[in-house]
């Protein structure tokens, strides 16, 4: 009946900015909106155990992606990335 108290979830592989940059350099135009990006990374964010927490991953997309238009809130690379 249910799991037991302090049980982990299913371990999920880190997340890392290579894995944000490969999605997005296969994007093709008009882009990908932040919202669409997170869905491809599935039940590996959130708050549960064995996931990451939202704000870390933003954070990651923070570090190689930029908002180039906001009323649509298309992500693109940044230079170098």
């Amino acid at each position: 009946m249910g799991s037991p108290s302090g049980a982990q979830g299913p371990p999920y592989a880190p997340i890392e900015t290579a894995e944000i940059i490969n999605i997005l350099r296969t994007v093709p135009d008009p882009g990908i909106t932040i919202g669409m990006l997170l869905r491809r990374f599935g039940s590996r964010v959130g708050e549960g155990p064995g996931q990451m927490a939202r704000k870390e991953w933003v954070q990651l997309v923070k570090k190689v992606a930029f908002i180039e238009d906001e009323a649509t809130k298309v992500l693109r690379l940044k230079t170098g990335a």
